[in-house]
Parts: structure tokens; C-alpha cells; sequence
């Protein structure tokens, strides 16, 4: 989870520059479930259900990547800083893996 944090704590200065962008509080619901609840849930569980909570933490880091793809497409944020990017790109490798 080291990096999941690393990621909501730089998300949450992009998130207070896209409280403009319609579906930001999607952000802030996302990175909550990517970095802390369905992660650290998945971690506990057992068998299928593991692999149906790592999937839904898939599919909200890739929410965050969209948010702010958004965000940055209506120049409600400038650029983005790529270690974001590429940390979002890691949690994405590693929750996909571990749901195949």
C-alpha cells in the first residue's frame, strides 16, 4: 500500500484544483478505494472474493487516470506530474496481475 499513499497524498492537491471538474468527487472516491479500502480489503479475503475486491481497486485507479485525463482535456489542471502517472500505472500492473 506504500504507493497507493504516495499517490492519494499527491492526488489530493490535484483533487482541490478539479473540484471543478464534473465527477471529481469520483477522484476522491477513488483514490479512498484504491489506497485504503479495497486494496487493504482484498488483502484479507479469500479466493474469489480476493480477486473480485482487487478487481474493483483496478477499476478505481483507472477512474483516478480518467478524472484526471478529464480534468487536464478541460484545462481545469495543468500538467500533471508524471510520477503520478507512472505510480498509477504501477498499482494498475500489480492489481491486474492479481486478478488473473
Amino acid at each position: 500500500m506504500g504507493v497507493g499513499l504516495d499517490v492519494a497524498e499527491d492526488l489530493c492537491d490535484i483533487e482541490a484544483r478539479a473540484c471543478f471538474v464534473r465527477g471529481a468527487e469520483g477522484v476522491a472516491k477513488a483514490r479512498f478505494d484504491v489506497v485504503t479500502l479495497n486494496i487493504a480489503e482484498g488483502s484479507y479475503a479469500r479466493g474469489r472474493n480476493r480477486k473480485a475486491l482487487y478487481n474493483v481497486a483496478l477499476g478505481s485507479a483507472k477512474e483516478v487516470r480518467a478524472c484526471l485525463d478529464v480534468a487536464r482535456a478541460f484545462h481545469y489542471l495543468g500538467a500533471i506530474d508524471e510520477s503520478i502517472g507512472a505510480q498509477l500505472n504501477v498499482i494498475c500492473a500489480v492489481l491486474y496481475r492479481l486478478t488473473r
